[in-house]
């Protein structure tokens, strides 16, 4: 199957990770463009949690759409749209939504 060039804004990669997912504190950090205000909670959170994000959709989710996309996680943006992984994801969003 060839992978997708655009999702059409399905959205089930995000749906699974409440807090975005940047790999490593330091990954965050180097987001010198992303302000304290959203940096902020991201780290509390992890100490919080240690890390270990619970179930639901991503924060920075916000009708449809990633409302701080410039900013988003490495994995976010080397995601591959019909890849393995996106399939998987539309497949546990179609089983959470039948219920």
């Amino acid at each position: 199957m060839d992978a997708l060039v655009d999702c059409g804004g399905c959205t089930s990669c995000c749906q699974f990770c409440n807090v975005p997912p940047f790999q490593s504190i330091e990954e965050l950090m180097e987001q010198t463009d992303l302000p304290n205000n959203i940096r902020d909670p991201i780290i509390r959170y992890w100490a919080t949690l240690n890390a270990v994000p619970s179930p639901g959709p991503c924060v920075w989710l916000q009708g449809g759409f990633c409302v701080h996309w410039e900013q988003r996680p490495r994995i976010c943006r080397d995601f591959e749209i019909g890849g393995e992984m996106c399939r998987l994801y539309q497949q546990m969003t179609q089983e959470v939504n039948d219920g």
